[in-house]
């Protein structure tokens, strides 16, 4: 059973380590310099990240 544990676990990491990633090269302040339209495209983003984040790897729902 430690095995499985250690799957998920390693699972879990590999996504926080994939929306920590998005979160942080799609920020609108980091895309600022762009046009209107890519900064929205990139606040969805964020947001759909964040709430992953929250829902997946903090267990917030």
């Amino acid at each position: 059973m430690p095995k499985v544990h250690s799957e998920a676990s390693k699972k879990a990491e590999s996504i926080k380590e994939c929306l920590t990633k998005a979160t942080r090269l799609y920020h609108p302040d980091r895309n600022s310099k762009y046009d209107e339209d890519w900064k929205a495209l990139c606040e969805q983003i964020s947001m759909v990240a964040n709430n992953l984040y929250s829902k997946d790897v903090k267990g917030i729902h």
